[in-house]
């Protein structure tokens, strides 16, 4: 079964649409959603409750506080009761499209990469700040990291994975970011990344701020000393 991890924060406006999205697109697979809310003012947490109720398949981790989107992920994975699990955001700059695409590969890889810088990716109608810090931070993780320099997107927010392979790894959710310390201590090298269309948010506010961008350096000098 396919465990799909949805960390939200401030998303009332989109994720009624988005849920709608990740089950259209996975509907000959079977799969549950893990909405995993950090106690959003706006009201995200009622609406997934009331999403459960409909769909049947989700379940819904609330949290008292923000505590950031990795740790969101790895909470989301500890309920999950699927062999496969994916994550992917709520903002529709992760297509839920392409999530039965990128399962699919599943059969030959134990992680698969949505990757917004490889071949064929497209960045639709990101400002040029947002592009800047994107690489600037790919730049930093390639310069401290080195052992993911032939990863192109190191710190995508969407990828899915065989559970098996993180179960007996120590990942401590620090940061906006996960998948950097996943891709360090997996000893599989069965990875891959493929392009996807990543959208620029219509609805809603970004989460980047100058607290996450601090987050995301202390993250990547701890994982360097590790």
């Amino acid at each position: 079964m396919l465990s799909i991890i949805i960390p939200t924060y401030n998303e009332s406006e989109n994720l009624d649409d988005f849920i709608r999205d990740v089950a259209k697109s996975l509907d000959k697979v079977d799969h549950e959603i893990i909405i995993v809310d950090d106690g959003s003012p706006d009201g995200t947490g009622k609406i997934a409750e009331s999403l459960k109720n409909r769909y049947k398949n989700i379940k819904v981790l609330h949290r008292l506080r923000k505590r950031g989107l990795a740790s969101a992920v790895m909470d989301g994975i500890k309920e999950s009761g699927g062999d496969i699990v994916a994550t992917l955001n709520a903002d529709f700059q992760h297509p839920a499209e392409y999530l039965s695409v990128f399962y699919d590969y599943l059969n030959k890889y134990d992680v698969v990469i949505g990757s917004r810088y490889v071949d064929k990716a497209v960045l639709l109608n990101w400002p040029k700040k947002r592009m800047f810090l994107s690489k600037f931070a790919i730049f930093i993780t390639h310069l401290f990291l080195p052992n993911l320099k032939k990863i192109r997107d190191p710190l995508s927010g969407y990828f899915v994975l065989r559970k098996k392979i993180i179960e007996d790894m120590h990942i401590e959710p620090f940061g906006p970011k996960c998948l950097p310390a996943i891709l360090i201590k997996c000893a599989s090298k069965r990875i891959i990344e493929l392009p996807y269309v990543c959208k620029g948010r219509i609805k809603g506010r970004s989460k980047i701020s100058i607290r996450n961008g601090i987050l995301f350096i202390a993250y990547i000098f701890k994982l360097n000393m590790q």
